[in-house]
């Protein structure tokens, strides 16, 4: 059993040391995928373990005045006890991002964070139950888990990107801008898979980009893959080949094309504005789009790129090596 499962177990009043449990945790928009929420705080302030970080404890909080809104607090479930015994309750803890010693020692001793005796009962039974001391020098142990943190894998939800205006992760960018996924016109994360077009022409001469995009159909009727595209100079156009039907964008020397499978009854596969779209007739596991650039382009004759967009070709990409 772990302390976090037994801490669970004692049912602890966390309500008097700002780690409140709830039977329905709502998801706030920075609510990042994969949580397991331990307790709240006012303002919507959530603690949380995620998933792929062992029982590191993490804030997350809404309204934040920080540059983050997730944060390490602990390395585990046992400090985060010992940081909370050291400080009363969460509050002190969680604005360690914010301030830098003077202000964390004025609040701590403030009577802004007073211990009434039902926290300290709180705050007495945790001792006891766990066996656990204060922990020495609380500022300086959160500043260094969140100097030393890379919050660059942490997955949120679209809304949490909608709603801050920033691109998903992992977005392909091509030289005439983004490339975005549709599933019945709502944009989604995917994954680009780098792509090693192994036969001639592109062998004899590669070329810049070639990606593949795996999407798993599901319930999904329309599945669209779109250039954001950011220049009005280039060239819209549009070739097919045998089970093939592509977009090609062409503007002095550079070339893209999105490819789509054609000619299968599942799917109808349809040209549309900057990009190209699955219709899907029957049941089908996925759909594949792909993604191919260069930026030696040659003229008409240069059929490398077109030939790197059909995602019927199946080689082994990067990543399966």
């Amino acid at each position: 059993m772990t302390i976090y499962e037994k801490y669970c177990q004692l049912n602890i009043d966390g309500r008097w040391i700002n780690l409140e449990k709830t039977e329905n945790n709502i998801e706030y928009f920075c609510t990042p995928i994969g949580a397991e929420i331990i307790g709240w705080e006012n303002g919507g302030i959530h603690y949380c373990f995620i998933d792929g970080y062992g029982e590191m404890v993490f804030a997350a909080n809404p309204e934040t005045c920080a540059d983050s809104y997730v944060y390490p607090l602990a390395k585990n479930f046992e400090d985060f006890l010992r940081l909370i015994l050291a400080c009363g309750s969460t509050t002190a803890v969680e604005q360690i991002i914010l301030w830098n010693k003077e202000q964390f020692d004025n609040f701590l001793h403030s009577e802004n964070n007073p211990i009434v005796p039902e926290q300290r009962k709180v705050l007495d039974r945790i001792q006891a139950e766990f066996n656990l001391t204060p922990l020495a020098n609380p500022f300086e142990y959160v500043k260094d888990v969140q100097a030393q943190f890379d919050d660059s894998k942490i997955k949120f939800f679209n809304e949490y990107y909608d709603i801050l205006g920033l691109d998903y992760p992992n977005v392909l960018k091509t030289p005439f801008g983004k490339i975005n996924i549709l599933v019945d016109g709502v944009a989604i994360q995917y994954e680009a898979r780098s792509f090693d077009y192994i036969k001639p022409p592109v062998k004899d001469k590669p070329i810049a980009g070639c990606y593949r995009i795996h999407i798993p159909v599901e319930n999904s009727s329309c599945i669209q893959c779109m250039l954001d595209l950011e220049d009005t100079k280039v060239g819209v156009s549009g070739s097919s080949g045998e089970r093939y039907l592509c977009r090609e964008f062409i503007y002095d020397t550079t070339m893209l094309a999105i490819g789509i499978e054609d000619e299968n009854p599942s799917f109808d596969s349809e040209r549309v504005e900057n990009g190209m779209q699955y219709r899907i007739n029957d049941r089908i596991d996925e759909v594949i789009f792909g993604i191919a650039w260069a930026t030696d382009y040659e003229g008409a004759n240069d059929v490398r790129v077109w030939f790197a967009a059909d995602p019927t070709v199946s080689f082994k990409t990067e990543s399966e090596k």
